[in-house]
């Protein structure tokens, strides 16, 4: 992992990431988690902008990534509004992924039980 200095608005973070794309989804994920922290109930038919506005206008308009220092010119320049989407899109999928792990995870225990029950009745 290697060490990146993230900036927008009024956050400056360190983050270690394996890449600049990732350590400025980190960032965007500090924020999120502050104003959407269980991302259980997520619902996939909201506008997730409306949602997380309040996040968003913490962050500037651009998030800067730099190997070097804070307040680099040579920062790599992230799109806030781009990294947004991309981290809502990874959140969406990973929430739909426990949810459908969770539901078969469900129904294995639920077969067990039934197994135990059925060999219990035989006996």
């Amino acid at each position: 992992m290697n060490r990146y200095y993230v900036q927008s608005g009024d956050f400056s973070e360190i983050i270690h990431a394996a890449d600049s794309n990732a350590a400025a989804m980190w960032l965007m994920h500090i924020v999120m988690e502050t104003f959407f922290p269980d991302q259980r109930q997520i619902d996939f038919g909201s506008d997730p902008f409306e949602v997380l506005e309040d996040g968003l206008l913490l962050l500037g308009e651009e998030i800067r990534v730099s190997s070097d220092t804070f307040d680099d010119e040579k920062a790599k320049i992230f799109d806030t509004v781009e990294t947004f989407t991309e981290w809502n899109e990874l959140i969406i999928a990973v929430a739909k992924m426990q949810e459908k792990w969770s539901s078969k995870t469900a129904i294995l225990k639920t077969d067990q039980a039934d197994r135990s029950r059925s060999k219990v009745m035989l006996s």
